[in-house]
């Protein structure tokens, strides 16, 4: 089940995101692979989240649903398990 989040008066993006739980890939230098989970979604970015701490490239794909989606991300704001990322083409 996914919900759009509710609207914060501080709220700056142009997109609403929506919750999930979705398994993902990070392709980094078209090799590494780390897992992460996405944790919410908009059409222009998202918040992902990993296991532990990671190292993370500004610039990586990021891999939905078995490969079929990939996406090109630059990492916006990072905290020690999340980050927040914005989808440099749009789909």
């Amino acid at each position: 089940m996914q919900e759009q989040l509710q609207d914060h008066p501080e709220e700056r993006r142009r997109f609403p995101r929506t919750r999930c739980f979705k398994g993902a890939k990070i392709i980094a230098s078209g090799h590494a692979v780390l897992n992460c989970i996405v944790r919410n979604v908009s059409a222009e970015g998202a918040r992902i989240q990993f296991s532990g701490i990671v190292a993370l490239p500004e610039s990586f794909d990021l891999c939905f649903d078995s490969g079929r989606t990939v996406q090109q991300c630059r990492m916006m704001w990072r905290t020690t398990n999340d980050a927040g990322i914005w989808f440099a083409q749009q789909p």
